[in-house]
């Protein structure tokens, strides 16, 4: 519910509820169950999202830090290949960025890269 909602919160409460959860799970959370990183790896793309949007810059190289911390497990690739989408996306490396797009329209991901910022 926290990650659907973050529309509703304001970016400096955001901020404080989101490093809550980086400082909770920073460097244990490949430990936690797969639904679990899952959850938690959802509400950083969605925070990664609106930290775009508004222009806030305060805890997204924590973010997709956090998010290159995921297991390496199959089910999680989109979680971790989106962390790289917003890390090339913030540092302005277009093509890089634009690859990834690339490889989800392909992959047949087309509408959900629809609500991706770009």
């Amino acid at each position: 519910l926290f990650g659907s909602s973050m529309l509703i919160f304001d970016m400096d409460r955001l901020n404080i509820y989101m490093n809550k959860i980086l400082s909770e799970y920073n460097n244990k959370i490949s430990s936690l169950s797969f639904e679990n990183q899952r959850r938690i790896a959802g509400i950083c793309i969605n925070y990664l999202n609106r930290c775009y949007s508004e222009k806030n810059l305060v805890l997204v190289n924590k973010s997709i830090d956090l998010l290159n911390q995921l297991a390496r497990n199959p089910d999680l690739l989109m979680y971790r290949l989106l962390g790289k989408y917003f890390k090339y996306l913030f540092n302005n490396e277009n093509a890089k960025k634009d690859q990834i797009l690339d490889l989800l329209k392909v992959a047949g991901y087309e509408k959900f890269t629809i609500n991706l910022a770009k």
